[in-house]
């Protein structure tokens, strides 16, 4: 028999009180990879100044030069495989706090860091940070939200980003690079009290047949009317389903991962992802907002205006990725009206 629970039902939209709920908690996810963008922009700035500080290029050789603007993300793909495991164990809320403390340690090592060693250090440490964006903060996303909300929030997330990029550039043009450090520890300190105050998702909490709290979350998150009774409801009658294969051996489990597989919903998604992905590394984008001062500085044989033309630059791609994130919540529109 399928689980049904029946709320009190008041309107149809989401108030402004569970609106407020759902953004602290994407909050979370956006501060991530608003975290991730200061660590991908601090070696822009912070390799030059340490140069200039030692008066010596071995200060920060070509090839260390290379491992620290790289190593956060070669280090993000152990933990890509390790994450969704300690999601799926531990819950959401755990999984975020266990991100942010190591996110915190690496911005604390980063503030203390006197070497190019150090800093290596500090962005292998990065690596749970990047793992996180391909896991963690797109799940919380997608199961903390409203769906009417869920699309603008996942399409600023590269804003947030690449904000972070921006923020460092100018912090390491104006001041000195360890402010980067001091600003990502209290975006760290701020997203380890919004945990605090989030619950832990209704997807997790039926997954583990904690009906209870399944109802309880999703209630103080989207609150008592017709789109989160219907939503709630399939969310238990899906865990319904689920348990009566609860008891599936192995090989039929992995029979059913292979049928997935094969499905042609599957490669359409990917085949997109990769398309958009590739486009962005191919195009040199990445390549330019870590080398982008080197780059501009043998064009305009200028430092200072080498550090102008890299906030331009940045501030540019914001202002495209803010006005691709208004256009996806109108751009179905467009097609119905046969545009």
């Amino acid at each position: 028999m399928e689980a049904e629970y029946k709320g009190l039902s008041t309107n149809d939209g989401v108030s402004w009180t569970h609106f407020l709920r759902q953004f602290l908690v994407n909050s979370i996810a956006l501060m991530f990879y608003f975290m991730f963008g200061l660590s991908l922009g601090a070696p822009t700035v912070l390799l030059p100044q340490l140069r200039k500080e030692a008066n010596s290029t071995e200060a920060a050789s070509e090839d260390m030069a290379s491992w620290i603007a790289s190593i956060g993300g070669y280090m993000g793909v152990p933990w890509s495989v390790a994450l969704p495991i300690i999601m799926y164990y531990f819950g959401r809320r755990k999984s975020c706090v266990f991100v942010v403390l190591n996110t915190f340690t690496a911005f604390i090592v980063l503030y203390c860091s006197t070497d190019a060693t150090q800093i290596l250090i500090s962005q292998v440490l990065q690596g749970v940070n990047a793992a996180s964006q391909t896991s963690l903060t797109v799940i919380i996303m997608t199961e903390y939200t409203s769906p009417e909300y869920r699309g603008v929030f996942c399409t600023t997330k590269s804003v947030m980003m690449y904000l972070g990029v921006w923020v460092a550039n100018a912090i390491g043009m104006f001041f000195h690079w360890s402010n980067i450090a001091v600003l990502g520890i209290a975006c760290s300190v701020y997203n380890f009290v919004a945990i605090l105050i989030m619950p832990e998702s209704p997807y997790w909490l039926v997954s583990q047949e904690k009906i209870t709290e399944c109802v309880s979350s999703h209630r103080w998150l989207k609150g008592f009317n017709k789109k989160s009774d219907t939503e709630l409801n399939d969310i238990l009658n899906n865990n319904t389903k689920k348990s009566n294969r609860k008891y599936k051996s192995i090989s039929s489990r992995l029979k059913n991962c292979y049928v997935s597989l094969l499905q042609e919903e599957v490669y359409k998604a990917l085949l997109i992802s990769l398309l958009v992905v590739g486009s962005c590394f191919m195009s040199g984008k990445m390549v330019c907002a870590v080398y982008a001062i080197e780059i501009l500085h043998k064009i305009t044989k200028n430092e200072s205006t080498a550090y102008y033309g890299m906030l331009i630059i940045d501030a540019i791609t914001i202002c495209g990725m803010m006005v691709g994130s208004v256009m996806s919540k109108f751009i179905k529109k467009f097609y119905c009206y046969g545009l």
